[in-house]
């Protein structure tokens, strides 16, 4: 399937360490599910519907406002629950 999500989320930080982050993150937005057609295999059928996604981060800060991390990704939705694990470089304004 394809997915399109668009979200506004609420984060928290917490130090565990002088280097270690951890960041959750929840919201709410809008969000579009693309499947296969059963008749023709190929023509995406297309539905939208509101998703609440999750995020947490670990992140290890190398120095100064960069870091390095995991960032696994759930969303809740009616349509298709949907997962992701991302490797993210990331820098704190």
């Amino acid at each position: 399937g394809e997915a399109t999500e668009i979200s506004i989320n609420y984060g928290r930080q917490w130090d565990l360490t002088d280097h270690l982050s951890f960041e959750a993150h929840a919201g709410m937005g809008y969000f579009k599910w693309g499947y296969a057609n059963s008749s023709t295999f190929f023509l995406l059928e297309k539905e939208t519907t509101i998703g609440f996604p999750l995020r947490a981060k670990l992140i290890y800060n190398i120095g100064g406002n960069f870091g390095i991390g995991i960032n696994p990704n759930a969303n809740f939705n009616s349509l298709a629950i949907t997962y992701s694990a991302d490797l993210i470089i990331q820098y704190r304004f």
